[in-house]
């Protein structure tokens, strides 16, 4: 079923690509062959079969697409600038390019990405480009408090994506870039509908299954994704990569004897895998068997000796109690380990966390704020935890104990104002006794610093 699959749809990209006017027969085959791949999410592969090419745009701009997957953007700068030397007026290629420039915070490449969309609005490949620069302006905007041009930039990347879903057909290397926007925006008939025609490619495959999977996580239909997540794994051969995919449904889904037995037998099977023995840990924390779950990490940071599976795992100890709501417990784990976190920003984090648990917000925030500002000076992963830091920066900001507290404390700097106002000898050497309400409506330094620090805490959210 799979290679009748996977035949069918590189039948039909070869006749597509052959009435385009893509060279001859066997180049278009093969070019079919590599966005075919690109579309299976097999980037490797596109690159291997397309080594047997001569080098043309076309060549370029899918190897370009292959190394970007790879995470490789400087040599797929470089085949996008191969491809616009030989086709610079082909608007794919402009709109890759200009894509690459958006993910290097290239600014001005926001604007020339939404003229180029403006120009080519039925092009499904810059329509696709053009949603990350319509992310961007909004974000922009959103920033600068200019709601209605963010409102309005946000319905033209929905407008992009429209088209990109009802062109699908002729962006394969794209399909799972568009399915992605299709989760993401709510896209639920959309999605779904993207999600089956990948798997009509290859059925079994963990790689395309995750995304099926994911909307039925969406549906909250946990049972019916678990039951399809293990048929993939078994059909699999127990791979790793298919135990990781199936322990993350379970980890989702309400417990029950039946997935406990699976999530021991697929962490026995894999007790090497970082991801499984995590997710195994997040099922049991989520089913309140928080001391289980703590077991079960401080086993397996005794198993592994490097440094990047430790401290995954270092984190989830600490990230369980802390999304409990356990404040003693995760400072527990915190010191447990402080010095085996290497990461300054990540301590931060947690640091901050708990003290927001604590109530203790004025900490809390300070420990958050100074990952941000580091990101802004680009220090170490500060900028891969600035988003997250954000995130609590909001919440505690959206809390009302929090509000509360703030109000009340700029209500005590005022009182407290006053009577020293009121205490302070008047020319005579006689305490000042005159109109009190006067007094309270005259601001001094102190409560005009209060007041403007609430706005600013206001402005930052």
């Amino acid at each position: 079923m799979r290679q009748f699959s996977i035949a069918a749809a590189l039948f039909c990209l070869t006749i597509m690509l052959a009435v385009s006017g893509c060279g001859n027969s066997v180049d278009a085959e093969k070019i079919a062959a590599a966005r075919l791949n690109l579309q299976l999410a097999e980037p490797q592969k596109t690159i291997d079969g397309l080594a047997e090419l001569e080098p043309s745009a076309e060549y370029h701009y899918l190897k370009a697409i292959a190394l970007d997957r790879l995470n490789r953007p400087g040599p797929a700068m470089a085949e996008i600038d191969f491809a616009l030397e030989t086709e610079p007026d082909v608007p794919k290629y402009k709109g890759l390019k200009l894509k690459f420039l958006l993910f290097q915070t290239n600014v001005e490449a926001i604007g020339q990405m939404i003229q180029l969309h403006e120009d080519n609005t039925s092009n499904p490949s810059v329509s696709l480009f053009s949603i990350y620069a319509y992310q961007a302006k909004t974000l922009r905007l959103a920033k600068l408090r200019k709601v209605r041009a963010a409102a309005a930039h946000r319905r033209r990347a929905n407008d992009a994506l429209v088209v990109c879903v009802r062109l699908i057909a002729e962006i394969p290397e794209f399909h799972t870039d568009v399915l992605n926007f299709a989760i993401q925006n709510g896209l639920k008939k959309d999605a779904e509908l993207l999600a089956d025609q990948l798997l009509e490619l290859d059925p079994d495959n963990p790689n395309l299954a995750r995304y099926k999977l994911e909307i039925l996580v969406l549906a909250e239909k946990f049972d019916k994704a678990a039951e399809m997540a293990r048929s993939i794994y078994h059909k699999n051969d127990r791979s790793e990569l298919a135990a990781v995919l199936y322990s993350q449904i379970l980890s989702q889904a309400k417990a029950n004897k039946d997935y406990d037995r699976e999530m021991r037998d697929l962490v026995q099977d894999h007790p090497r895998s970082v991801d499984t023995v995590t997710n195994y840990a997040i099922y049991l924390a989520r089913s309140d068997r928080m001391a289980e779950a703590i077991k079960v990490t401080e086993y397996a940071i005794r198993q592994h000796k490097l440094i990047a599976p430790r401290s995954q795992l270092i984190s989830t100890a600490i990230s369980l109690p802390l999304e409990a709501g356990d404040a003693v417990l995760a400072q527990h784990e915190l010191e447990r380990y402080r010095q085996q976190l290497s990461d300054t920003y990540l301590i931060r984090l947690f640091e901050g966390r708990i003290h927001y648990l604590n109530k203790n917000y004025g900490e809390a925030l300070d420990k958050l704020q100074s990952i941000v500002m580091a990101d802004r000076r680009e220090v170490g992963s500060a900028r891969l935890l600035a988003s997250e830091a954000l995130k609590w920066i909001r919440t505690i900001l959206n809390d009302e104990a929090v509000i509360t507290q703030m109000k009340r404390a700029a209500d005590d700097v005022k009182k407290l104002n006053l009577r020293i106002d009121l205490a302070q000898p008047d020319g005579d050497g006689k305490s000042k006794t005159g109109d009190s309400k006067k007094h309270g409506e005259t601001k001094n330094e102190s409560e005009t610093k209060v007041d403007a620090d609430a706005k600013n805490a206001g402005s930052d959210e």
